[in-house]
């Protein structure tokens, strides 16, 4: 049997998905899951042999409708190749929606995610914490592949190590013995949940001068790569890793962590998938919005007073 798994963004929201599409993998292991995700997400899934990565890349600036064409267009390409048994989508937007009328008019099962989870969260959101608690996305995920006729289990602990990524990490930096490792991540793709400068500069001066002790700053993108690395100028053992690492080792770096602080941003989800457990900040967000990482505990979540 062959399946098509779809989830196009974030980084953090398919990096949610990783345990259970792990699961699939070791309990469907004469069956193949093909799933499509935007960016070079692919690392996300080493160590499970029979899911494939396939990168959607729509055109630059394209409308949703573009996109939805040129992601339909692409999965009837994929299935030309090899009949798909069943689409599973757990994006369920607009830019999905043509996709799941080409299944039903090629005979192809398709599955969605619920559109009413999703609903709550923005109603939660919008509503400080005074609507009902919504599920969490990966239990959304999960009703989205079990009612595709999956049994999903919850035994995850974290992905395999990637030989090659880990070995490049230790060229890089060394082994770490005698040393503690400290992860930091300020930023997030949403500004209500970005760490203050001076709070954060605060953090990393105050690890920066404990004995025998690392401090790693990771984030994306020009502005924060720029800011991070003027931080590691300032500090000693002070390390930034913005945009020098691949995916692979990045994750590869964050196993070898003993802590890591970071807001509600893709990196907690990162940190999950190799058993590290983070404090993490939320700001505009809370942990109840269903977006809490892989087995993280909520104890370790901080959150501002809210009226």
């Amino acid at each position: 049997m062959r399946y098509l798994i779809i989830r196009l963004t974030s980084l953090g929201s398919v990096a949610m998905s990783v345990p259970l599409i792990s699961s699939l993998s070791r309990r469907y292991t004469d069956d193949e899951f093909v799933y499509v995700a935007r960016k070079d997400l692919a690392d996300l899934f080493h160590g499970m042999p029979n899911v494939r990565y396939v990168r959607f890349t729509p055109s630059h600036n394209s409308s949703s409708l573009t996109r939805s064409g040129e992601l339909c267009a692409m999965v009837s390409g994929l299935h030309a190749i090899r009949r798909f048994d069943a689409v599973v989508d757990l994006q369920g937007d607009t830019t999905t929606f043509l996709t799941r009328c080409w299944c039903l008019t090629h005979g192809v099962k398709s599955y969605c995610i619920s559109r009413t989870d999703a609903l709550h969260r923005w109603a939660y959101i919008q509503r400080s914490g005074k609507a009902s608690q919504p599920p969490a996305m990966a239990d959304s995920y999960a009703a989205a592949l079990r009612s595709a006729g999956f049994t999903i289990d919850d035994d995850f602990t974290a992905l395999d190590i990637n030989t090659q990524a880990a070995e490049f990490i230790n060229e890089r930096f060394g082994n770490g013995v005698g040393e503690r490792w400290i992860g930091i991540a300020p930023f997030a793709k949403s500004a209500t949940n970005t760490l203050p400068f001076r709070t954060t500069k605060g953090i990393i001066q105050y690890f920066s001068e404990q004995p025998n002790t690392r401090v790693f700053l990771f984030g994306a993108g020009v502005v924060e790569s720029e800011m991070l690395n003027q931080w590691s100028s300032i500090y000693d053992n002070v390390v930034s890793v913005a945009g020098m690492l691949s995916l692979g080792s990045e994750l590869e770096l964050m196993r070898r962590l003993s802590g890591m602080i970071c807001m509600d941003s893709a990196n907690q989800h990162l940190a999950s998938l190799v058993a590290l457990k983070v404090i993490t900040i939320w700001g505009g967000t809370t942990p109840e919005n269903g977006f809490l990482a892989w087995k993280q505990d909520k104890e370790m979540c901080l959150e501002p007073r809210r009226n």
